[in-house]
């Protein structure tokens, strides 16, 4: 646990000094943090992480034995996505040892988010304290085909950015390759077109109502259907991933996303009694406001999701990104007070929530107690 704490606090140093004062001071700030998060998480055991233990690094090896035309049958199920397969063959090429494939997979999940930061954030500390403490970090380490699939996707936000929406919808499909949950950030190309409204608060809010009385009867259609039975078919609503929590992590997700949705409806209130607001086309950092707060909705929805099925808020981590570079930029439509006082609420929830849950990552993610590999 010890190497968390010590990871926390180097992101936190950031905030002791003009970080986001010039380029240079971004770039050396984002290497040296990013840098440190790679190593840790490249050097890892492949006991830290309780889907990492159990299947990922026993099966990777075999991969070294099947054909490429076959490779989707090392697992029993067969249910793990071209791509990720692909993956695995091609680093068994080069070695069979479960170490290439732990760092291999690090790298390519991480490093996206220091360049998504990096090129959307005008606050690098915050929005790389906020991916920490929220433990989207920590979790990459257990969810390994998920994280390279929100990789991938993180690096085609700069051609939604851009409006170039063939290029981004065919990094998609290539992120759903490596997890099939990508397919859902196509709908970013929707909130991309249709302004946010004030009255959109409410409906989500209603929506959030509605789902916890629907949620079962809509999960069973969906793994009803044709190739998401054929790939899914071992889950079972109420059982297992499909069984709700109510815990201080699902909780404490939920809570800070809802916060800082109310920050942001309540500025597009404040700024709908003004006649000449452009509030929801006005851009930060090549996005409107519109899309943000759309995609903090989305996030805020499925944490509260898991509540009752709790494999659906991993769909969240394609959407928590825009988390971490909205809060920064929405801070700017405050005056300096409220700002100073909203920041320094959401530094404190944050450092609670991280150290709290901390405590409970072996149960959650098997990424407590943290072991270095034997290669040392």
């Amino acid at each position: 646990m010890e190497i968390y704490i010590i990871l926390f606090f180097i992101v936190v140093s950031g905030f002791l000094f003009n970080t986001n004062k010039t380029k240079q001071n971004k770039l050396t700030y984002l290497y040296s943090v990013f840098g440190c998060l790679i190593v840790v998480a490249a050097l890892r055991a492949p006991t830290v992480g309780i889907d990492l233990e159990m299947l990922y690094a026993p099966y990777y090896p075999q991969y070294a034995n099947v054909s490429w035309d076959n490779i989707q049958s090392v697992t029993a199920s067969g249910h793990w996505e071209w791509g990720f397969c692909a993956f695995c063959k091609a680093l068994c090429i080069l070695s069979k040892d479960e170490q290439l494939f732990i760092a291999a997979s690090s790298i390519v999940s991480i490093i996206p988010y220091s360049i998504f930061i990096y090129k959307n954030s005008r606050d690098v500390v915050f929005s790389t304290f906020f991916y920490v403490a929220f433990h989207v970090y920590m979790i990459s380490l257990n969810i390994v085909r998920q994280s390279i699939a929100i990789g991938i996707i993180l690096l085609g936000y700069e051609f939604l950015k851009r409006k170039q929406y063939t290029k981004y919808i065919i990094i998609v499909v290539i992120a759903s390759l490596f997890h099939t949950s990508a397919i859902i950030a196509l709908i970013l190309i929707l909130f991309d077109r249709v302004s946010y409204k004030k009255s959109y608060s409410i409906l989500a809010f209603v929506g959030m109502f509605a789902f916890s009385f629907i949620y079962s009867s809509f999960f069973q259609w969906i793994l009803g259907e044709g190739r998401v039975q054929e790939q899914y078919a071992f889950y079972e609503i109420g059982q297992g991933h499909f069984q709700g929590f109510i815990t201080y992590h699902t909780l404490g997700m939920f809570v800070i996303s809802l916060f800082i949705f109310l920050v942001m409806s309540y500025n597009v209130s404040k700024q709908s009694r003004r006649k000449d607001s452009i509030l929801m086309n006005r851009i930060y950092g090549g996005w409107s406001y519109s899309i943000l707060i759309y995609a903090v909705m989305v996030a805020m929805f499925f944490r509260f999701a898991a509540f009752f099925a709790n494999v659906t808020s991993r769909i969240s981590y394609y959407f928590i990104p825009f988390i971490m570079i909205a809060f920064p930029y929405v801070m700017n439509e405050f005056s300096y007070k409220k700002r100073k006082l909203l920041r320094a609420a959401m530094f404190c929830a944050l450092t609670i929530f991280y150290f709290i849950v901390l405590t409970r990552a072996k149960e959650t993610w098997g990424t407590v107690p943290f072991e270095w590999c034997n290669k040392f």
